[in-house]
């Protein structure tokens, strides 16, 4: 096994209904439980005994090379659409 570094490939894990709603609800309870506010990075990894949060950063960069806007180009998501969507949320 190859340990990540800046030049390893991004794979967008996928995953079935009943992870992702484990994974959102893990998710949530980090966010709330850091009172956060804003948008949010929350790294989670798989282990041998489920989930393990490895990093949260409360204020993300919004610069192109940033991990935030970096992680919504990864998703195929503008930055347009991700505002207009928070502000349709918040009504």
């Amino acid at each position: 096994r190859v340990t990540p570094n800046k030049d390893s490939k991004l794979v967008v894990h996928r995953t079935d209904e009943q992870e992702h709603k484990t994974l959102h609800l893990l998710i949530k309870k980090v966010y709330d439980a850091l009172l956060l506010r804003g948008p949010a990075l929350i790294d989670v990894i798989t282990t041998k005994d489920g989930y393990t949060v490895v990093e949260v950063q409360a204020r993300p960069s919004l610069r192109s090379d940033g991990r935030f806007m970096q992680s919504l180009q990864s998703t195929g998501v503008s930055l347009g659409h991700y505002i207009a969507t928070k502000f349709h949320d918040s009504k």
